[in-house]
């Protein structure tokens, strides 16, 4: 883990974990690491990655969501884990305990270009949207990243700057009552980038079509 190498596969792990994925405590001690999705091929990179981290495949449990409850009106999701303490407390300080008090990792911003882009994908397949919009004559391409944790979109914003990318910031508060933040980035200077190298069928099939 010391010895990290800092390309595209990294960047979408901590972007996946930023969004959707977290550290599982016993009391206040971490003992797993976890993400929660319901793409195939969002699970296999993030599966890939820990075997990249610790140089062998590493066992992951599975637990399989089905839509209704709380995933009523979605797709279901899938929760994957890996059960390993020093992992664990290895994650902590790099991306934060809580929705609320998530993070970049420190290293993130003397990391190379690939693994910005590849962070800010992992991001935008967890937490973000990507679509067209017809609400106007011409359709639109909408792009955006909500999170609860405003140094989290502060610290995107920064990130989509250093790449050639402005955003604008706009506080609302979700029907419970919980503070959040969406993060709306120019359409014109995203494809100048180049977009991003998502995985999310949905999020693919919007930028392919710009």
């Amino acid at each position: 883990l010391d010895a990290l190498e800092l390309h595209e596969g990294a960047g979408y792990f901590f972007g996946l974990m930023l969004g959707d994925g977290w550290v599982a405590h016993e009391g206040d001690r971490p003992v797993g690491v976890c993400v929660s999705t319901v793409y195939p091929d969002i699970q296999a990179a993030w599966t890939a990655m820990l075997g990249c981290f610790f140089g062998e495949p590493q066992h992951v449990t599975r637990v399989d969501h089905t839509p209704g409850g709380k995933f009523d009106g979605s797709e279901g999701s899938t929760t994957l884990r890996v059960n390993n303490a020093q992992f664990a407390r290895w994650m902590v300080p790099l991306v934060g305990r809580g929705a609320g008090h998530k993070h970049v990792p420190p290293f993130t911003w003397r990391a190379p270009k690939e693994f910005v882009l590849g962070l800010l994908a992992g991001l935008w397949d967890t937490d973000g949207s990507m679509a067209w919009s017809n609400a106007k004559a011409k359709p639109q391409f909408l792009c955006n990243l909500t999170s609860t944790s405003l140094r989290l979109i502060q610290e995107v914003q920064s990130l989509l700057r250093m790449l050639g990318v402005s955003s604008k910031i706009t506080a609302s508060i979700s029907k419970t009552g919980t503070p959040y933040w969406l993060l709306n980035v120019s359409t014109v200077e995203f494809f100048d980038l180049g977009g991003l190298p998502v995985l999310h069928p949905h999020r693919t099939a919007a930028q392919k079509r710009f």
